[in-house]
This record gives structure tokens, sequence and C-alpha cells, in this order.
């Protein structure tokens, strides 16, 4: 009787899998959109996708388009498919941005927010190159923030168009936590920034070869490295 009246798995599954993250915040929606999309691609067939789209776009609070502005429309994965995309990588991760109303891109707003309001985490962001933020704004900010020390000098090194940015950015909640866990909060972000920029690069370089020949050996070894780094912060998280 329990088989017969067992619900079906995703019924089951996305639900539970959501509950694991914090769906109040719009961070803990991205993570959970990003943990259940490959639940979601795994399914061969297009309709039971759509259904399963939904289903999620309930459970986060979210209309199925703004999810889908945040995950990518997922594609049937038949067996053609799944040979033009092996050793490709994982998914491209959710982007947060989408998830909050008017707000391009969260994750790189938050990570200027933990460095502008504590100022005591400027070292472990050093290593931060500009390139890893999407947003014109915010690599702005990131680089006049580097050769600044308050918060009033880097509103005076920054065009008055920045200061409403600015007010956004101070204005995101902390929430109250001792220095080791706003440090462990920055690393993590700075991880998935770095994770971002690395399969960006990753599909750009895959995108470059002609997939009926060998790559050429310098093509090669880019796409190895890029790899190996993806494979070292995988194992990063993994183990934090």
């Amino acid at each position: 009787q329990l088989i017969l009246d067992a619900v079906p798995f995703m019924e089951f599954a996305l639900p539970a899998f959501a509950r694991r993250h914090d769906l109040e915040t719009a961070q803990g929606k991205a993570q959970a959109a990003e943990d259940l999309l490959p639940l979601i691609t795994a399914t061969t067939n297009a309709f039971e996708q759509e259904q399963h789209l939904r289903m999620l776009a309930v459970l986060l609070g979210v209309s199925k388009e703004m999810l889908e502005a945040s995950i990518g429309r997922p594609r049937a994965v038949g067996p053609a498919r799944r040979q033009q995309t092996a050793g490709r990588g994982r998914p491209r991760a959710a982007s947060v941005s989408p998830l909050l109303a008017g707000r391009s891109d969260f994750l790189e707003d938050y990570v200027l927010a933990l460095l502008l309001n504590q100022p005591e985490l400027r070292e472990r962001a050093q290593t931060l190159a500009p390139e890893r933020f999407h947003r014109t704004e915010n690599r702005e900010v990131y680089i006049s923030w580097q050769r600044c020390s308050t918060i009033d000098e880097l509103r005076l090194s920054l065009d008055d168009s920045l200061n409403e940015h600015i007010d956004h950015l101070s204005d995101i909640p902390m929430e109250p936590a001792d220095r080791r866990s706003h440090e462990t909060a920055l690393d993590q972000s700075l991880r998935r920034l770095e994770e971002r920029y690395l399969q960006e690069l990753q599909e750009g370089l895959l995108a470059t070869g002609d997939s009926t020949v060998p790559p050429p050996r310098e093509l090669e070894e880019a796409i190895v490295g890029v790899n190996t780094r993806l494979k070292e912060l995988y194992t990063t998280r993994a183990d934090s």
C-alpha cells in the first residue's frame, strides 16, 4: 500500500532538497535552484521538465519567468546532447540576481557589502581580480575600494552617479556574527565568484575549438588548466 500511495520521485525530491536552504533569502533560493537544476535537466521529457520547473518556482515563491532568468531554460538531455556536453563540467550556477527585484547580481553586491561593512576583511580579498565582477558599477567600486580606506573616501573617488549604488551596498543587511563567520562568508562568496568566472572561461575555450579535430596544444593546455582549477574549487567547497 505504501508503494501504491507513494508520490512520484520529483514531487518528493524537489520539496525535500529545497527545504535544506533558507528560502526566505534570495541567496538561499538561488542555492536551492542551483542544487535542484541537475534533477530537472536529467528528465528527458520536455513536458515533465516544464512541470518540474513550475513546481520549483512555486516552492521558491517566484514566477517561472524569474526562475528561468536565474538558471536558464533547462533542456532535455538526450543521448546526442549528452555526447555533445560530455566533459564540459557542471551546469552553470544559478544567478541570485533575478531573484531580487531590480538587482542584477546579488553575489557581487554581497561581496562588496562585506568588504565595505567589515574593513578587517580587506586582506582576504587582495587576490580578487576586478574581472570577476560582471557589473560595471561593481567593478568600478571594487577598483576604487582597493585604493581607499573608508567609505567616505570611496564616495569621493567615484562618480556621483554611483552614490546610489554605494547606498544600496551599505544597506545590505549583515547578520550579527563574529569575525570568523564573516571571514567564512567572504571566502565562500569569493570562491563562487571564481567558479563562475572559470565556468564561463571554460565555456569560451570549448566554443573556440573544432569538435571534429583534436584541439591545438595551447588550447588543450588552457582547457586542462581551467578544469584543474575548477576541480580544486569543487573539492574545497565539498571539504568545507
